[in-house]
């Protein structure tokens, strides 16, 4: 039950974070990094401007996020008493950031009738993908490799010349 509330609070949903917080983030950056310099290897012939890995990586990120969407949809789907304890898990960290009791009651009953499973999924793979976007603006820096402009030049030239 930890792990759902895991993706859940690192998906914004539960106003707290726990310490597996703090290893599911590291995971997903050390997962999107090397995802993306595999692709980079074996795709690429090992070279990927900024903008490549940019886009490669938030698509693996969107691509990871729908499956933890639908892990949360069958969590919430099939054990629907989470629902409440991700609320009350709520509820504590608006009281702990100083949030009168009489606000977090009226946003948590306004939570409690416009939330579903699939809304729960559908923020998870939002949130998902953003922080992988967000990511990997700083991981491309480290994953970009470009080519040497005078070979590709000289490969170029070479072709024109067996034409």
């Amino acid at each position: 039950m930890g792990i759902p509330l895991s993706f859940l609070s690192f998906c914004g949903l539960t106003g707290y974070f726990s310490f597996l917080d703090f290893l599911t983030i590291p995971y997903f950056i050390i997962g999107l990094f090397y995802a993306t310099r595999m692709i980079r290897n074996n795709y690429f012939n090992g070279i990927m401007n900024y903008w490549k890995s940019l886009k490669t990586g938030t698509h693996i990120s969107l691509f990871a996020s729908i499956i933890v969407g639908f892990v949360v949809y069958l969590t919430f789907t099939l054990h629907p008493e989470l629902k409440e304890q991700t609320y009350k898990l709520f509820e504590d960290g608006l009281l702990k950031n100083g949030i009168k009791e009489d606000t977090v009651e009226t946003f948590s009953s306004i939570m409690r009738q416009n939330s579903s499973p699939v809304q729960f999924a559908l923020s998870s793979i939002f949130s998902f993908t953003l922080y992988g976007f967000i990511f990997m603006l700083i991981l491309s820096f480290f994953i970009k490799k470009e080519g040497d402009p005078l070979q590709s030049a000289t490969k170029d030239i070479q072709e024109l010349n067996k034409l």
